[in-house]
């Protein structure tokens, strides 16, 4: 395996880029969260606009019914960040994080370098929207049930527009989701249970889009639903090989030596089940530890004024969060969710705090 790595080395970057001359569309999925993840994905836009023909970035952290909007946003004459905070936080109020927000940012400047030689750099939003001020506190029942719908159908509604906006088309396209729903070469399992689940991936993975349809997994814990808990993926195999390695990679599993690589425990309801090609065709690591891994940056200006803080807290998707934020002034807010403070991120190394050392080294 070392040897694989070290005679097919490409950095993550240039391994997506390159990616692009032999496929058409390339599925990311990610933890969530992690900061070196997202910061991956908005250097990627501007490499894509200048190095490759791809002009579409489908992801998850932008509604299906404001991509029109965003895209006015990131092809404007100037980038007004105070605007651009506005639009992400009337569509995901909960989701205050620099690093997501960046993502737009890059794609305008990317435009205002490209778009008059290479043509535009094009957002389509995946995400369908859930109203969970109505959820939590509406009155009327049609459209509590609409927005329910919406929560029940969320994997379908995505691979609807992926379809319809990227796939039918055939736009290349770079598509950027939380790693439940990149999967499509396997099924999951639902939490404590044998029944399966049917992912966005799962739903577009067929014909006639099957065979131009990467999948790449960005390196994190796996959840085993059998144990309850996180693990290393491949009993650590892959973070003991890093150890070693100690540069950031990103590499073919399909084809190659990884391609049988499997858990000794193999739970049959669990994502051990499955070796590593038949999860994923590619993958991307970095040096850093899972247990050093350092969350995304709260955005500090997010709520400013009672009006933000009601729409921020009206817009959680676990309704006790709601009413505990609600009850908050703007001053009591910044101090506990979103104040710049050095510690941001931390809950992401104790998230991952219960993982053993990998072999017994740090």
């Amino acid at each position: 395996l070392l040897q694989y790595w070290q005679s097919h080395a490409a950095a993550p970057l240039d391994y997506l880029v390159q990616k692009f001359e032999d496929e058409r569309w390339v599925i990311v999925g990610e933890y969530h969260r992690v900061r070196h993840d997202v910061e991956l994905i908005g250097s990627l836009v501007p490499r894509l606009h200048e190095a490759t023909d791809v002009r579409h970035l489908a992801l998850e952290f932008l509604c299906r019914d404001r991509t029109a909007e965003a895209n006015r946003l990131v092809t404007a004459a100037t980038y007004d960040r105070e605007r651009m905070v506005d639009f992400f936080r009337g569509q995901f109020p909960g989701w205050s994080y620099e690093e997501y927000l960046d993502i737009f940012r890059r794609t305008w400047d990317s435009n205002r370098r490209l778009a008059a030689e290479r043509g535009p750099f094009r957002l389509v939003g995946l995400h369908p929207c859930i109203d969970w001020g109505t959820i939590h506190y509406g009155t009327d029942t049609a459209a509590v049930a609409d927005e329910r719908r919406k929560q029940e159908r969320y994997d379908e509604i995505m691979a609807e527009v992926l379809e319809t906006e990227i796939l039918r088309p055939g736009h290349k396209a770079l598509v950027f989701v939380g790693i439940a729903h990149a999967t499509g070469k396997f099924a999951e399992y639902r939490f404590g249970t044998t029944t399966q689940l049917v992912r966005m991936g799962n739903l577009v993975y067929r014909e006639p889009y099957r065979d131009d349809l990467f999948f790449v997994a960005l390196h994190a814990p796996f959840f085993d639903h059998s144990a309850s808990e996180d693990i290393y993926p491949f009993d650590g195999a892959l973070d003991e090989l890093m150890l070693r390695y100690g540069k950031n990679i990103g590499f073919d599993v399909v084809g190659t030596p990884f391609e049988g690589l499997v858990h000794r425990d193999r739970s049959p309801h669990a994502i051990t089940a499955y070796p590593f090609g038949d999860l994923y065709d590619g993958y991307v690591m970095f040096r850093t530890p899972i247990k050093e891994y350092i969350g995304v940056t709260c955005i500090d200006d997010w709520v400013t004024d009672e009006e933000e803080l009601r729409e921020f807290s009206r817009g959680l998707s676990k309704k006790e969060a709601a009413d505990a934020f609600g009850e908050m002034s703007v001053e009591e807010f910044r101090s506990d969710h979103c104040a710049p403070r050095p510690s941001h991120g931390v809950e992401f190394r104790r998230r991952f705090r219960d993982l053993p050392d990998v072999r017994g080294r740090s």
